[in-house]
C-alpha cells in the first residue's frame, strides 16, 4: 500500500533532510580550512562588542558620574573596543582566505590592542569600584569584553598553527 504523505510531514523531511546537509558541509568545510576554528574565535569579540553595546553604554555612563584616574577616558576605551571589534571582522575574513603568516601578524597586533584596552576599561570598574553602585549592565558589559578578549586571544594563538606555508600571493 502507497499512502501519500501529507504536506507538513513533506515539508519536515525536506528541512531535515537540508539540515543533515548543511551541517555535514559545514563540518567537511572546517575540516578543509582549519584556519576557520582561528577566524571563527577572531569574529567573535566583533560579535559580542557589537551586541551588547548598549549594555556597555549604561555601564560606562554609571561610572562616567565620579570618574578619576583611569577611569577618566572609559569612554576612549570602550570605543577602541568596537573600533578593535569591527577590524576583527576583516582579520577573520583575511584570515579564513589567506593564511598567511602577514595576516596573522596583522591579527597579532589588533589582538594584542584589544587585549590593552579590554585590561584598561576593566579595570576602570576595578578602580572605581567604590564610587559607583553596580548594576546588571556593569557586570554583562565586563564580561562580554573579558569573553571578548578570551576569545580574540584563543584565535590569535590558533592562527599559529595553521598557517599555510606554501601560500604564494598571485601576481597579475
Amino acid at each position: 500500500m502507497d499512502k501519500k504523505q501529507s504536506v507538513p510531514s513533506k515539508i519536515w523531511q525536506s528541512f531535515v533532510h537540508w539540515l543533515k546537509f548543511t551541517f555535514l558541509n559545514l563540518v567537511d568545510s572546517y575540516k578543509y580550512n582549519k584556519m576557520k576554528f582561528a577566524a571563527t574565535f577572531i569574529f567573535v569579540p566583533a560579535i559580542l562588542l557589537g551586541l551588547f553595546l548598549n549594555s556597555h553604554a549604561v555601564a560606562m555612563l554609571r561610572i562616567n558620574e565620579n570618574a578619576e584616574g583611569v577611569a577618566k577616558n572609559i569612554g576612549i576605551y570602550l570605543f577602541a573596543l568596537v573600533l578593535l571589534g569591527c577590524i576583527n571582522i576583516f582579520n577573520a575574513f583575511s584570515l579564513n582566505s589567506k593564511k598567511n603568516l602577514g595576516t596573522v601578524i596583522l591579527n597579532t597586533i589588533t589582538t594584542v590592542l584589544l587585549l590593552l584596552f579590554g585590561f584598561l576599561y576593566i579595570f576602570s570598574f576595578i578602580d572605581q569600584s567604590g564610587k559607583y553602585e553596580p548594576n546588571s549592565s556593569v557586570y554583562v558589559s565586563i564580561a562580554t569584553v573579558g569573553i571578548s578578549m578570551a576569545c580574540a586571544l584563543a584565535g590569535c594563538v590558533i592562527s599559529y598553527f595553521f598557517i599555510d606555508k606554501e601560500y604564494v600571493k598571485e601576481v597579475d
